[in-house]
């Protein structure tokens, strides 16, 4: 232990390659409390693409916390009183954008979408400006206001292309003669095309027109194709019906593919224009969507608040309080909420009882919930939650790895040395399990030795464990507090919560024999046990069963006591219309 002390306190002076790795760990931490799925969970209330980069780019060491859950809770007033914005606002545009940078040319269809989010943006700063409840500086309402104004492209685009993405007759007077001449030709040719048909119809396969190579022609028979003057554009599949352009369609269908050309060119250079008007404010765009990429986040954050029932817990100080906290994936009918309390004379937790109490989902629970607090999000905790700013390191879960050939005792060695070579004292380690996996009697001394290792160097601890002798240890340790997951004795069947100050059995006889081992191979089992050992479970399980009881009480006498008001309220009512009755009789 005195070896591995000395390692782990052989510090190196290269801060940048210490941040790097506190990254790189976070990374395994993440993977291992499952922060994607929850963080899952709130880009889902994202407006658009844009918030959900930016939930994706938080992290412990780049987001001010504190700044971060003040605008969110700042959004939650201002939703409450103007409910929440359009999702205009928030349309993804960068693609767009990035034609514009590349030069290249807006299409009609991008201007509308491009249209809509700056009309939703101008909105939004409507609303934003009307709310007058926050003049701080550091308010998301001067953040909002700081938003370009985009008026002119705005009224530039509605000018000149329609709702469809087309561009109106009246962008140019050019563009306007143009179509004029294009819509007489369009009548001239259909008024020759209904002249032919009426005298030549005996000729005809139809009587009507089509359209080939951007031209009109008629289907005329294909052995009457001597008869008349003109061009032959194609024939059908049979070969019986030839696309035929009379010769005196010949200049008008020239004069259309001219028209359309001229056209086409004008159309490029409106847009071209307009193309360039928004090219003189990319940059400023570009920083306002970086604006409402964050706005975006922080409202996905807002709805998580006040449609899950989340907390902003400014995360600071060391003292870690967590009141009514739930994991994050456990559906609200089966989540078991956790109180637990590290207060700050104390530097650890021992957690005991049987391992299928719900410790793990407990560790997790608390790692997730100062992880979301330190990186700017509201959590599902009670409002007298307190987290600490701490790095939290955890050996949670199985940790065999077949590929690397750890056996688990081995992968739950590598976690926690791990753990051990970043720790200090503004860190929480979490071990879930500690000491298992390899024989009781050694994994006990290898637990204290690790659990003396964080105390020496003052870092704070969770750990859950059912070794006697880590029990016992930390009942006597006045720096550690013994908690244990609630356990029903009469059902054998654990209640997933976590009482404080009150240590576990681990019930393994109770279970076994639950779940059908032989009476008579438990008999022999409890022979094999130490009296001290049997006394000492026997006192916990006793304590057990009268705090369950107690807790029984409590909630007996907490029911009497709601009936009771409830029936007070009920009388005081009564009294009151009865008293006004008597008042009105006595008028």
């Amino acid at each position: 232990m005195e070896e591995l002390r000395k390692n782990l306190h052989n510090d190196t002076d290269d801060k940048d390659t210490n941040e790097e790795e506190k990254l790189e760990y976070l990374e395994f931490l993440k993977k291992k409390i499952e922060y994607h799925l929850i963080l899952e969970k709130y880009k889902n209330l994202c407006y658009s693409s844009l918030g959900k980069e930016y939930l994706d780019s938080l992290h412990p060491y780049n987001v001010d916390a504190q700044q971060e859950l003040s605008y969110v809770a700042e959004l939650c007033d201002f939703v409450r009183a103007n409910g929440y914005p359009s999702s205009d606002a928030f349309i993804d545009v960068r693609h767009i954008l990035q034609k514009v940078a590349d030069g290249l040319l807006v299409d009609g269809e991008e201007f509308i979408l491009l249209l809509r989010f700056l009309i939703g943006v101008k909105s939004l700063k409507e609303i934003f400006k009307t709310q007058r409840l926050l003049t701080l500086q550091n308010s998301v309402t001067n953040l909002v206001l700081k938003i370009g104004n985009y008026d002119e492209i705005i009224e530039r685009i509605k000018q000149v292309i329609d709702e469809n993405g087309k561009i109106k007759d009246s962008a140019s007077l050019l563009l306007k003669n143009i179509r004029n001449e294009y819509a007489e030709t369009l009548r001239e040719i259909r008024k020759r095309v209904e002249r032919f048909i009426s005298q030549h119809q005996n000729l005809l396969q139809e009587a009507t027109y089509t359209i080939k190579n951007d031209r009109y022609v008629l289907p005329i028979k294909a052995n009457e194709r001597g008869r008349l003057k003109g061009i032959v554009h194609g024939s059908s599949s049979s070969g019986s019906t030839l696309y035929f352009e009379p010769e005196e369609l010949i200049p008008l269908n020239d004069k259309l593919r001219i028209l359309t050309e001229e056209e086409a060119k004008e159309v490029a250079r409106i847009l071209r224009e307009l193309t360039s008007k928004v090219f003189d404010r990319l940059q400023s765009l570009l920083g306002d969507i970086e604006v409402l990429k964050r706005l975006d986040g922080l409202f996905a954050k807002t709805r998580y608040v006040i449609e899950k029932g989340a907390q902003i817990i400014i995360p600071g100080g060391n003292y870690l309080k967590l009141s009514k906290a739930k994991h994050p994936l456990i559906p609200e009918d089966k989540v078991v909420p956790i109180d637990i309390e590290l207060p700050t004379d104390k530097l650890g937790i021992v957690i005991t009882g049987p391992n299928t109490g719900g410790k793990t989902v407990s560790l997790k629970t608390i790692a997730l919930s100062i992880i979301l607090a330190r990186s700017g999000f509201p959590v599902l905790a009670g409002e007298s939650s307190r987290i600490p700013d701490y790095d939290v390191y955890v050996d949670i879960g199985d940790s065999q790895n077949i590929l690397e050939n750890l056996s688990t005792f081995s992968g739950h060695i590598v976690n926690i040395v791990r753990a051990l070579k970043l720790a200090d004292e503004n860190s929480i380690v979490l071990i879930d399990e500690l000491g298992s996996g390899t024989d009781p009697y050694e994994g006990s001394a290898i637990a204290l030795g690790i659990i003396e290792e964080l105390i020496a160097r003052r870092v704070k601890f969770i750990v859950t464990t059912h070794l006697t002798p880590v029990k016992l240890y930390s009942m006597s340790h006045d720096k550690l507090i013994t908690a244990s997951m609630e356990f029903d004795p009469e059902t054998l069947s654990p209640k997933y919560r976590i009482l404080m100050n009150i240590p576990g059995a681990s019930h393994a006889f109770e279970i076994a024999q639950k779940y059908g081992l032989d009476e008579s191979i438990l008999q022999r089992a409890k022979e094999h046990l130490d009296e001290e050992h049997v006394r000492i479970d026997e006192l916990i399980k006793s304590l057990n069963k009268h705090i369950s009881e107690l807790e029984e009480r409590k909630r007996e006498l907490e029911n009497t006591l709601r009936e009771y008001q409830r029936q007070k309220r009920e009388f005081e009512e009564k009294y009151k219309l009865l008293k006004i009755k008597k008042m009105e009789e006595f008028d």
